[in-house]
């Protein structure tokens, strides 16, 4: 009897094995070609635009006005804000790695501002919840009518 060798037991590799072993996966566990493709852009664009890992920040205590553009240049995040109604108002430190969300709720605890996030864009906006001085005064002139 003649002894085979481990070499001479290995299966031939050829090119058209090669070529079809992908195929072989996906037919295994029930996928095709035309849902890996969309399933794969799907999940980046996801990870992509709603990336809200934590960022290292520190911004100093102060006046909104420079505070939320210094939020807006670390956390690499879009904020807008009308100037006149956080002109007065001083936003607390935030330093530290944290979420983007998490930092302006940090930063904006405690004063009359608030803010709202668009979930599509990820802009931030920041408003006072405060009544303006004038709407109180012509809300006092109403009443007295």
């Amino acid at each position: 009897m003649k002894r085979v060798s481990y070499l001479e037991k290995r299966p031939v590799i050829s090119v058209s094995n090669l070529s079809r072993t992908p195929q072989r996966f996906m037919n295994r566990f029930g996928m095709s070609n035309r849902f890996i493709l969309p399933f794969v852009i799907y999940l980046f664009a996801l990870s992509a635009c709603n990336y809200q890992g934590e960022i290292s920040l520190s911004i100093p205590e102060g006046q909104a006005s420079y505070t939320l553009k210094e939020f807006s240049k670390q956390a690499n995040v879009e904020i807008v804000f009308n100037t006149p109604s956080v002109v007065d108002v001083r936003t607390n430190a935030v330093v530290g790695n944290m979420a983007p969300i998490a930092a302006i709720e940090l930063m904006l605890v405690g004063t009359p501002l608030v803010f709202e996030r668009d979930p599509e864009t990820g802009v931030f906006a920041v408003t006072s919840n405060q009544i303006p001085d004038a709407a109180k005064d012509a809300d006092s002139v109403l009443k007295k009518q």
